[in-house]
């Protein structure tokens, strides 16, 4: 079998829709693992929130493919988890987070040492799980879903909604305005 431009290109797409499902989850992971969220700023969820919200809109008014649809679902439930770990931890901050040294000598920090999550495999055991993930399920999602029917329309017809156009633009501007208040929290 010959791999034609439009069956890689599907392959790739494929690829491309599995790195952005892993994606959020180390930050979730080590959200829970730390008991903590201080390293996000709420400000870059909310915008990020608003930028999947208004992306998954914009899909849904343009019919985009299921997949864009369902990947949007995704982010925007991942954004509020993130919210929620961050609210809940604020609230219930750990009990190191909570213990406070106090002494005389000056050498003394004055804030506990932070925790570091415990990863769940070995970084070398971690990192080429997840590119066999990313180049499997790539191959494996096009090989279950159309290794048969891939081609590339010679005359596609695409036809522009201001609505969804609108979103799409909202949703950019949203994500890149996003990563300033990250940036003054770092």
């Amino acid at each position: 079998m010959t791999l034609s431009p439009a069956v890689l290109s599907n392959i790739a797409g494929y690829m491309s829709i599995s790195l952005w499902i892993v994606v959020y989850t180390p930050q979730i992971w080590e959200n829970y693992q730390l008991q903590s969220g201080e390293g996000l700023s709420v400000p870059f969820i909310v915008l990020w929130l608003l930028g999947d919200i208004t992306n998954l809109f914009g899909g849904v008014l343009a019919k985009l493919l299921p997949t864009v649809i369902i990947l949007a679902v995704y982010y925007t439930i991942c954004d509020i988890i993130l919210l929620i770990q961050v609210y809940y931890y604020r609230r219930h901050p750990s009990p190191a987070a909570r213990t406070h040294v106090s002494t005389d000598d000056e050498t003394t920090p004055l804030l506990p040492e932070p925790r570091q999550p415990k990863p769940l495999l070995p970084p070398t055991l971690e990192y080429p799980l997840l590119l066999s993930f990313v180049l499997l399920s790539g191959v494996g999602a096009w090989y279950l879903s159309d290794q048969d029917s891939v081609s590339i329309p010679e005359n596609p017809e695409v036809e522009l909604e201001w609505k969804s156009q609108l979103l799409g633009w909202a949703s950019a501007v949203l994500y890149l305005g996003s990563r300033v208040p990250q940036i003054i929290h770092n």
